[in-house]
């Protein structure tokens, strides 16, 4: 009760407390693997795998051992070691295809897939996810995890169209500022820069406090820049050094104005601008 109260360090106690009072009483597997995810709650890592590696040696015939076996894979991903996870995910798929972790499992493998850049197997990943469970919980998501793997290995169309698919689920606020990002990003590599304009200025005006705010105002203004709209492109790297000035694109922002003054002969606003981008960390060619 505790655990789904979100008071993790309560159920610690309690948890321990049953397991401290008999280690092998019939529920013990269950309250091991209640404490890992207690545990992992309260950011302890290394004690939540900890104790689920403990369950999966002392219990091997447990009835949750497909569960326990996931979550450390879940586990190993949260503290990000890639790659055992994803062996550790694949034992799931290998030896219980059946259970209802399995799809869980082919998800949890693809974004290690994609944390590797193993774009491919990413993808293979969450396409037999969604071939396999039509209609899961998890087809939204894999939708959109699969069209990032997609864009990263340069398969552009039909990564918008799984981007497109996920957008068209009506996702939460952020979920959807991240999707209207990534879809973005596939039109500017398409050089739809038009398209990529508007999908950036409608992230800016849904999602002010968005947390890749910096990037989004940045590829905003090169959006502009590359679709040959120069005035709005200068209005956007003037927005981006007005909300961020000592952020790390500031110093290329800077720049763009001080070229735009320059270009116009305002003299001292572009030895102004140039200065800032200067004294903003302007390194190698800039």
């Amino acid at each position: 009760a505790a655990l789904q109260l979100e008071r993790p360090a309560d159920a610690i106690r309690e948890l321990q407390s049953s397991l401290a009072e008999k280690a092998d009483w019939r529920q013990a597997d269950e309250t091991m693997l209640l404490l890992s995810r207690a545990q992992k709650r309260a950011n302890d890592i290394p004690n939540a795998i900890a104790t689920v590696q403990k369950l999966i040696a002392n219990f091997p015939n447990s009835a949750i051992r497909d569960q326990a076996q996931y979550r450390l894979g879940e586990y190993q991903q949260a503290a990000g070691d890639f790659a055992a996870a994803a062996k550790q995910f694949e034992v799931v798929l290998t030896q219980y295809p059946k259970s209802t972790f399995a799809p869980y499992s082919l998800y949890g493998k693809g974004w290690c897939n994609l944390q590797q850049e193993s774009f491919k197997d990413a993808v293979a990943s969450f396409t037999s996810l969604l071939e396999g469970n039509p209609g899961h919980a998890l087809e939204a998501d894999a939708k959109f995890a699969r069209g990032v793997a997609q864009r990263r290995m340069g398969d552009l169309q039909p990564a918008l169209a799984d981007i497109s698919a996920y957008l068209a689920t009506n996702p939460a606020l952020a979920a959807r500022a991240d999707a209207l990002l990534e879809r973005a990003r596939i039109e500017a590599a398409l050089k739809n820069f038009t398209a990529a304009a508007t999908t950036l200025a409608t992230l800016a005006k849904e999602n002010p406090k968005y947390a890749l705010r910096e990037r989004v105002l940045y590829d905003l203004a090169w959006a502009y820049k590359n679709g040959g709209q120069p005035a709005e492109a200068i209005e956007g790297f003037r927005v981006l050094v007005a909300e961020f000035p000592s952020g790390p694109l500031a110093a290329e922002a800077f720049f763009h104005l001080g070229e735009d003054a320059y270009d116009r002969q305002e003299f001292k606003a572009a030895q102004e601008n140039y200065s800032k981008a200067r004294a903003a960390g302007a390194k190698d060619d800039l």
